[in-house]
């Protein structure tokens, strides 16, 4: 099922409705761009729904360069101009704010895999942060989003124990699922 898009407001209600919450060992949030505050209390009240010491949250990508004007029109429309379109206004620094203020409300509940922190090869971006430029600037694709999975899927352990990822993608990094597997 697709949830590309969604708001962490969305996705809670989504997460409540999953079967036997509390038979999953591990839990795999992907917090989604589409709440526009650094508003944390849905994404902890997302935590609490899980078994304590069973959530890791996946913070959303930082904003970057856009490579590809034409591609970031298609997706946000025709006020694009230019590939430092999310540096201008406080769109890339209030990303940045709500990462910062996602991985420290889960400090204690939850472990947090920062994407910024994986990595991945790039460059640096005009909020510090080393990222690769994507084609619209937020959704994050191809090999970086490759990568970006492969490192993810090689944090969780290999033991079969059962899982779910919840995830929301607005800022896109590994796809835009809900996947739930029991051994």
């Amino acid at each position: 099922e697709r949830h590309s898009g969604w708001s962490t407001k969305k996705l809670y209600t989504l997460a409540k409705t999953l079967p036997a919450r509390g038979s999953y060992q591990k839990v795999y949030i992907q917090t989604g761009g589409n709440d526009y505050t650094a508003d944390p209390s849905t994404l902890v009240a997302m935590v609490n729904l899980f078994p304590a010491g069973t959530v890791t949250v996946i913070s959303l990508p930082p904003a970057t360069q856009i490579t590809s004007i034409a591609t970031a029109k298609k997706v946000f429309g025709s006020h694009i101009k230019t590939a430092d379109h999310w540096f201008k206004g406080s769109f890339a620094k209030k990303r940045e704010q709500k990462n910062a203020a996602y991985k420290s409300a889960v400090a204690g509940i939850a472990q947090y895999i920062d994407v910024r922190q994986l990595g991945i090869p790039g460059v640096k971006q005009p909020t510090g942060v080393i990222f690769p430029n994507q084609a619209d600037g937020v959704h994050v694709k191809g090999e970086a989003a490759r990568q970006i999975a492969q490192r993810i899927m090689a944090h969780k352990d290999s033991d079969g124990a059962p899982w779910v990822w919840v995830a929301a993608v607005a800022a896109g990094v590994v796809g835009a699922y809900l996947i739930a597997r029991k051994p």
